[in-house]
């Protein structure tokens, strides 16, 4: 197994048995924001994109059809069942990493405004518990988090499925030789 996926498999399970309160200061976040910078750096930083070999500009595959999984990655699907909307944000942000040539940047920061907003709007239609509404936005923010520090290494194979390098779909084997995670 590589490096990278070891790491996200550990942050996984961490995310999976730390409670919130554990995580959160009352001023936000105590560390985690750190550590999705750290791990943002060593999966790709700001350099996350696909290219191709000989600087050639990716195009969008005819035969490529964007899709999304949820709340999920490498097999992994989170339980948001408590926060309504936030599937479709998921799915969006799929969608987004799934279409050639977008900018994971932009898909993050659209992910992290949908979740935000979703937790605002489900806040004042149910009127929610203010804990609850608070756990909404930890898990909002946990979960931008998790995609910053984590989805370049998804953000690349979409986007190797999504686009084409001089015609041709680069193979895992391609994209590992011109790309380090």
């Amino acid at each position: 197994m590589d490096t990278l996926y070891i790491s996200y498999l550990v942050c996984i399970v961490s995310l999976l048995i730390l409670k919130p309160e554990n995580v959160y200061s009352q001023d936000g976040l105590a560390g985690l924001g750190d550590l999705a910078k750290m791990f943002a750096m060593m999966s790709g930083g700001d350099e996350c994109k696909l290219t191709c070999p000989k600087s050639i500009e990716p195009t969008a595959n005819p035969k490529h059809k964007p899709s999304s999984n949820g709340c999920g990655s490498f097999g992994f699907k989170f339980d948001v069942s408590k926060f309504p909307g936030f599937t479709s944000c998921c799915d969006a942000h799929d969608m987004c990493y799934d279409t050639c040539n977008n900018k994971r940047n932009d898909c993050d920061e659209d992910f992290k405004e949908c979740l935000n907003n979703s937790c605002h709007m489900e806040g004042i239609k149910e009127k929610h518990h203010k804990k609850l509404h608070e756990a909404c936005g930890q898990t909002a923010d946990m979960m931008h988090s998790g995609t910053v520090g984590l989805g370049c290494a998804a953000f690349k194979e979409s986007q190797r499925n999504a686009c084409l390098c001089n015609g041709k779909k680069l193979s895992e084997k391609d994209v590992k030789k011109y790309h380090k995670y």
